[in-house]
Order: structure tokens, then sequence, then C-alpha cells
């Protein structure tokens, strides 16, 4: 059944007061709850104006009042201090007579209400199952029916006087009485249909219940032949069922249903109800209704009246209420305000019956929902418009380790945020949350102990009707578990699994990336393909175990040994590939080959067993013109199989030219490791001059390789090639050697004074045996008294990798008696600050400074900087490069105390330094 909204209790009450007339002037409430009584106090004062109520605590009390002042209804609680139970209505009745009584009983005496009004109360109530409209009606109705009591007894005691009196029978009289007996019957019977129905309403459950039972009531209980009640479809204005009904006749009922009209226009009385909204009253259907079907009605059942009401809730007609009579002339206004009273206390049970339903919807949805959030497996978070946490679900507590206790308060941000990136997260999310719109992401959390959770969730604002946003409801999933195991398909997929290296199929992908970029870029990249010599007869010797832990060694070196930046894999079996991602200096690719050769060659033991192992490598260099990087790694490939052809520890290039310059280079460090067993390398002397006296007052000791084939070989091709081998070390120790000889030969020939330089590389400054080797050298030649003498030459980079390291050695070498001069200086970090705790000497000002004056300006200040800051250390500056006489007289004016160059003489042999050292002493 569909039913309208409506609010018919308001109108019914409205009609009560001003056309019946039925007044409320003095009541007396016997209550003696304070609390209950204020609550009447408050409903009756607000519902009706100019009501007296008066208020006993007690039963004498109130016996008290109503002997000294009549009342027009007594609201009495049963259960008073002085007097319990339905002795208290009898003596209430016994002190005032006449009195209409309203009882009040609690929701489980109604068994005692009904006995009240067998005893004589005109109704009773329930604590707590009423409002204001219900009471003001209650009372009215009681007052009203103890008036027509009363004026029954007086009849009937008029009556009784009469009949005394006149001994004849009176027939008019008699017939005006059994009228005016029948009209009070009538409505009293509509007064109790009344009490019924509200009784009705308090006990049922459903709306439908409550329809059929009022129906019953008014057919059984107000002995009217039939009332049926039908559903409105106010969308199409029309009866749309009959959804409830009683009669005397179930054959009236079944004409009823037979000759069912659900189209109505304005003229048929249902049409005019829902036109108007007011009831509708037929006292002679036969002269006022045209319409076949309520006169088939009223003919065959001898219907004489018809009352229509309309059914309201919210202000919305859902219903409308039909009841027939027979009586003649029924329906009189007396009798039309009681079943309009009977119509708005209906519309009303309807009201809070649905009212009751919604609510357990609400409630029973509310069970399901919050049940349902409880069982989720998805994390649910929900938060104020301010985003802080109200609510979270257990699968949160899970995932999260907070409790909702410890979660509650504070924005999810602030709480599981992993690091400081994820904020980017949270910026977008609320950039598109306050556009009211769902954010999806996927969000980065640590949980209480501290281990992160990847969840992946989404957040959606909830609006008002209004379409404020009111909170957000996020709901998620914890996705770790789901991305490890991703990762580890990924692994599978672009992973070796027993190196850790990638795979060639990865490889090409990366390779691509890397061809990409540095086509954008306009640069130059290499590939290099390491095959391992003789694998398969480690294999086949030692057993797969052992070649498996060969190639994870390698693995493992070659990891190390390269940069984060370039790409390492392995492409199959014994093979390797490297990219060199931002370098195609050929320099720089023959360096990491042949590290590459040597870290291989070192492989040591492997299950406690010696072996060696070797390799060839193919380099090929990406150039403009190959578009494909597939290419690239098969010319790779192509040189790596070339030098496997020449032999075990081979490097081929694809690129002839740079291949030739490879095998040259390679041929050039051949030669020097023979070089020093030959004796092939030279010193040469540069003297070192006093600017103001012009006295040479030391050398410094130059290294030259006189090759067989080549010649004088220039110290800018060979010394990178010393360093990168290794052969620096024993090369310097023959530097020594032969600078200390030197010293003694001048000391013979009366060059005692001179002080000898000698330059100390990165490489062996960082040698581990850099202390013992000249202790032992001092010790074994017994030139403890030469040592002051030399003067190590160290650039600011040997030490400054790691600078406390590099001050101890510095230290522990001037300990020996060495001098300490800081080469170069003025190209690295020249900082006074780290200069003042270092244990050096000298500063030698670096020939570029030297080289541009006075065209530089910047260059100018800089040596006035450098001259100027070893003065305030009281250190002794030499001026490297000095090519004229214009860059010594700046030198002499700032303050510079040493100069060396071409202006005084070029890097010298000893013989021929000799005579030169004579000329300036004659001089």
């Amino acid at each position: 059944m569909t039913l309208m909204k409506g609010d018919m209790p308001q109108i019914a009450s409205a009609q009560v007061e001003t056309e019946y007339g039925v007044q409320l002037r003095r009541v007396l409430l016997v209550e003696d709850n304070p609390g209950d009584a204020r609550l009447v106090r408050e409903v009756l004062l607000t519902e009706t104006a100019g009501v007296e109520l008066e208020i006993a605590s007690n039963l004498a009390t109130a016996i008290e009042l109503l002997t000294q002042r009549p009342v027009d209804v007594v609201l009495l609680d049963l259960h008073l201090p002085d007097s319990a139970g339905l002795d208290t209505l009898r003596k209430i009745l016994s002190a005032a007579p006449g009195t209409a009584t309203v009882v009040l009983t609690g929701l489980d005496d109604e068994d005692v209400g009904d006995q009240a009004v067998k005893l004589g109360a005109q109704s009773f109530l329930i604590k707590g199952q009423f409002d204001g409209q219900l009471l003001v009606r209650i009372l009215r109705h009681a007052r009203e029916r103890q008036r027509l009591i009363s004026q029954l007894v007086t009849e009937i005691s008029l009556r009784c006087e009469l009949q005394q009196a006149l001994e004849v029978s009176n027939k008019d009289l008699e017939k005006r009485i059994a009228q005016r007996t029948a009209e009070l019957r009538k409505s009293n019977r509509a007064l109790s249909m009344l009490s019924q129905g509200n009784r009705a309403m308090l006990h049922a459950r459903t709306e439908n219940q409550l329809l059929h039972d009022i129906c019953r009531l008014i057919v059984g209980q107000g002995a009217y032949p039939m009332a049926w009640i039908g559903s409105v479809n106010a969308e199409h204005h029309r009866l749309e069922d009959l959804a409830a009904y009683a009669c005397e006749d179930d054959a009236c009922l079944k004409t009823l249903r037979e000759n069912w009209v659900a189209n109505v226009d304005d003229k048929d009385p249902i049409g005019e109800v829902l036109n108007t909204g007011k009831h509708v009253v037929y006292r002679q259907l036969g002269q006022n209704s045209t319409d076949k079907h309520w006169a088939f009605l009223n003919g065959n059942y001898d219907f004489t009246g018809m009352i229509l009401i309309p059914l309201t809730v919210q202000k919305d007609i859902i219903g409308t209420l039909v009841i027939y009579s027979r009586l003649p002339y029924a329906f009189d206004d007396h009798e039309v305000e009681l079943l309009l009273e009977m119509a708005a206390d209906l519309s009303f049970g309807i009201n809070a019956l649905r009212t009751s339903v919604a609510r357990e919807k609400e409630r029973t949805e509310l069970i399901k929902f919050s049940t349902a959030l409880k069982q989720a497996d998805d994390i649910v978070i929900i938060t104020d418009k301010d985003g802080m946490i109200d609510y979270v679900n257990p699968a949160f507590e899970r995932a999260s380790g907070f409790t909702e206790e410890e979660a509650r308060g504070h924005t999810p941000g602030s709480l599981v945020m992993a690091n400081k990136d994820t904020r980017g997260n949270y910026s977008e999310m609320w950039q598109s949350l306050e556009r009211g719109e769902p954010y999806r992401g996927t969000f980065i959390n640590n949980r209480k102990d501290g281990s992160v959770y990847y969840e992946q969730k989404t957040i959606t604002p909830i609006k008002d009707d209004q379409g404020t946003i009111q909170y957000y409801l996020s709901t998620g999933k914890d996705i770790t578990d789901d991305l490890q195991l991703q990762e580890r398909l990924r692994n599978v997929l672009n992973f070796d699994a027993l190196t850790g290296l990638l795979n060639r199929s990865l490889f090409l992908d990366r390779l691509n990336q890397v061809h990409e970029q540095a086509q954008w870029e306009q640069r130059q990249f290499a590939i290099i393909v390491v095959n391992i010599d003789r694998f398969k007869i480690i294999n086949s010797s030692l057993g797969h175990k052992a070649g498996d832990e060969v190639l994870q060694f390698i693995a493992q070196r070659l990891k190390e040994h390269f940069r984060p930046i370039d790409v390492v894999a392995r492409l199959v079996g014994n093979t390797f590939a490297i990219i060199l991602s931002d370098q195609a200096d050929i320099e720089h690719i023959i360096e990491n080959a042949r590290n590459l050769l040597a870290l291989i060659s070192r492989l040591g033991y492997v299950e406690d067993r010696e072996i060696a192992v070797s390799a060839c490598i193919g380099v090929a260099v990406a150039t403009h013109e190959i578009s494909d990087p597939t290419e690239l790694l098969k010319n790779a490939e192509a040189a790596m199989y070339e030098a496997k052809q020449r032999g075990p520890n081979q490097i081929e290039f694809y690129n002839k030219a740079i291949n030739e310059y490879s095998v040259n280079t390679l041929a050039m460090e051949i030669a020097l490791r023979h070089a020093l067993e030959r004796k092939e390398f030279v010193l040469y002397y540069q003297p070192k001059v006093e600017l103001v006296t012009g006295r040479v007052i030391g050398v410094e000791a130059l290294i030259r390789w006189q090759h067989p084939e080549h010649g004088l070989v220039s110290p800018l091709t060979f010394i990178p090639l010393l360093e990168q081998t290794g052969l620096i070390v024993p090369v310097g120790q023959w530097v020594l050697e032969e600078a200390c000889r030197q010293l003694r030969e001048w000391d013979d020939a009366g060059m005692a004074h001179l002080q000898m330089g000698l330059n100390l590389s990165p490489r062996q400054f960082l040698h581990d045996g850099l202390i013992e080797d000249f202790t032992s050298f001092f010790e074994t030649h017994g030139l403890e008294s030469i040592a002051g003498r030399l003067e190590l030459e160290i650039t600011e980079s040997s030490f400054m990798q790691d600078f406390e390291h590099g001050v101890m050695i510095l230290q522990k070498l001037r300990n020996l008696g060495l001098k300490i001069a800081i080469d170069d200086f003025g190209t690295g970090y020249s900082s006074l600050s780290y200069l003042s705790r270092l244990p050096v000497d000298v500063l030698k000002i670096d020939r570029a400074f030297i080289k541009n004056y006075p065209e530089s300006a910047d260059d100018i200040e800089i040596v006035r900087a450098i001259i100027a800051l070893s003065k305030s250390l009281n250190l002794p500056v030499v001026a490297e490069g000095v090519e004229n006489e214009a860059q010594r007289d700046f030198l002499l004016q700032q303050g510079c105390d040493l100069a060396q160059g071409y202006l005084y003489s070029a890097p010298q042999p000893a013989d021929k330094l000799l005579h030169y050292l004579r000329s300036v002493d004659h001089n």
C-alpha cells in the first residue's frame, strides 16, 4: 500500500477546539513524581491556552482540592504515597462524583487501565506513550464523555420522575427520550471507539495491522455496517488499492471489490476529497450521488449515509477512510467531530509507525554497515571534513598496528606517512578532494613498529543535500604482499637467478633507453662484453657448483667496480655485458677494460682450490650512425669473439681506429713494464731560483722515458699509464734512489746547498707501504742526513679524499725529516681553514695562473691571494712557469719568494744542469 504524507493530528485538534467548543478550564494532576508532573505541565500548557492546572502530590491533597473547587478533568496516577492501585480511583470518584477521570499507568499496567475504565474512569494513558496532542484529545474526550453520561443520568432520572408524576404514558416524550438515548449511546460508542483506537495504535506493529484494526473497531465498536481505507497514488491522483476493510456482510465486501472504481473525477466523492483535502459527508446517499458505484451499494445494502475522510501524513494525503451508516440522518455534526478526531489519531499513528519503521530500518542498516566495516578485509577510515580520524575498522588496526583509540583525532598522513616523498601524494589528494572529487592512489605507509606497508586506497567526499562536504570515507587494501609477489615475478622475468644481475631481456630494454637518451643529448656511450675464457674446463674439472661460484664472484666484482648509473648484466652462460652510460672517452674505456681483466684474474680460491681465470673483452662505441641499439650489442659481441681468437686476456674494439689506439696503448703499457728493468728512465732537473737574489737554492726532479724506438716520450703520455697500472710505485722508488744518488754527486762537486724536489703522485701517497719504504731506504743507504734536503711535492687531491688520514701521513713524512710542498696550489680547495691544519713547508702556485699575466685579471687576483695566504701562514711560496721578466717583476712586487720556469732554465739532464749552476754561481 502506498500512503502519502500529512499532518492530520494538528488539523483535527484545531477543528475540535473551534467547531466542537470543547474547552478545558481546570485540570487537576495527581502525581507524586516531580519530573512527570513537570512534563505534563509543559505539554498541556504548550498545546492549550487558558488552562488552569493544579497539581497534587498525594491523595489527601487531591481530595481536599476537589472538595474546595470542581475541575473539568482529573489526571490520576494510581500509585501515590498515601494510596495505591484501583482503590485510589475509587476514593477520587467517591470524593468528586461526576468528574471526568483519566488514569496514568505504566507500560506494564494496561490491564489495570482496562479495570479503571470499568470502575468509572473515562480513559487511561500509558506513561511515555503519548504526546501533547494525544493528551489534550484524551482529556477533551473524557470531559465530553462524562458530560454525556451525566446528561444521560439526568435524562433517566427525569424519566423516572416523569413516570412517577405522570402515570399516563406520553408516547411523544418516550420517543424523544428514546431518540436522545440512542444519540447518547452512539456518542458513547464513538468515544469508546476512539479510546480503543488509541490502544490499537499503541499495540500495532505494522501499518497494515493498524489500518485493519481501525476498520474492525469502526464496524464492531462503532456499530457501523462497513468501513474501508483506500491508499492514494498522489502522482496520478487516484485510488491505488484497497488497503484495509471491515463489514457486517461478506457479500457487501465482494460487491465493493467487483465495483471498485480506481479512476475518479472532481464530481466523484473520492475525487472531491483528493482535490479539497477535506472530509465529505453524504447523509442521504440516494439523493446526493449519481455515481452508479455508490448508488449500487445504497440500493443493495440500505446504506443511508457515508463519510469520506482524508488521511494525511506530513501534509500529504496518503489514504481515504470511508464509513457507511444505515441510520436515518446519520453523521450529525457531533458524530462527524468524533470521527474526524479518530481519523486524526489514525494519521498520527501511521506517521509514528512509519517513523518507527524508518528508524528501525536505519538502525538495521547501521548494524549491517557497522558489522560489514568490522568484518571487511579492506581498510576503512572515516574522517571529519578537516581530515581528523573519527573511525577506523579492525582491518586498519591489523595493517597499521594502531588501535582506533590511538588513531582517533589524528590525520592519516601524520599517523602513518612513511617519508617526505609521500607528501606529494597527500598534496595531490587534497586538491582533488577539495574539488569534491574522489581520489585514488597508492601510499607508502609506516606501521606502528616502523615497518613499511603499501596501501592502494580510494577516498570519497561525503556530502549533504546542499553539496557541502561533511566527512571523508577512505577504503583501501594492503597490497604489500601483492607488490612483493610482483617484485619476485619481475625479478624472475628480468634478472638472472644465479648472479642477481640483469638478464638479456632487461639489458636490451635498458640499452634502448640509454640509446634514446644519448641520441637526444647527442652524445656517445659504450658497451663492453666480457667472456670468461675456458669456462667449460672449470665446469668439467671442478663441477658446475664451482662454475656457479666463479660466475657469482665475477658478478659481485662487476657490481662493485662499476657505478650505479652503469648497466651490468649477464647475457648468457659465461658472458657478461656492461653499458658505460655517459662515457665514450677512449682512455677511460681502455682503463675500465684493463681493470676488468685485472679484477677477473684475481679470482683466488673456489672450494679451497686456487684457480686462474682470464677473460676476453669486446668493446663497441655508439655513434650517431647506429640507429638500432641491438646492432651495437652485436658489434661488441663480434669484437669479443675477435679478441678470443687472439688468446686470453685480450681486448678488442669494434671500431678499427679506436682498436688501433687501444693496441698502441696496450703496447705502450707492456713497454713501460720493461722500461724500468732496461733502465730507459732518466731524470731531468729544473732549478728553483730565489727571486730577490737570483740564487739557485734547489731543483725539481722530473722523470723522462727514453724509448729505444720512439725516442724521448712525453710525460703526459706515460705518467697516466704508470698511475693506471700501478707501476708508479716501483718507478717512484727508482726516482727516489736516483735523486739521492745525484744529490751526493753534486755534493762532491761543491753543490751541497741544493735541495731536491720530488713529485709524489696520489697513488704513491695512498700506497700502504709509503712510510715504511722511505724509512727503510734511508736506513739502508745511510741517507738520514739527506732527508732534510728532500722536498716532496704533493697535490691537494692526494689527501682531500680522507683529510684526517692525509694529515696523519704528512706528519709521519715530516717526522722523517722530509719537507712537504703543496703542488699546483690554487687549482683545488685552497682553503685557509684546511691549510692551517696541514703540516706543510712550501706552497707552489700552479703555472696556469702565471702564463696569462698580464691579460687575465682573475688570475692576477688569485696569485695575489695565494701569496697573501702564504704570508699569513709564514710559508714560502714558489711560482711555476715563469717565462718572462714581466711575470718575474709582478711576482717580486707581490712578495713571492721563489720561481722556476723557462726564464731561468728548462728541465735539463744532470750534467748540463751542473754547468748552469756553476755559471749562475760565478755570475
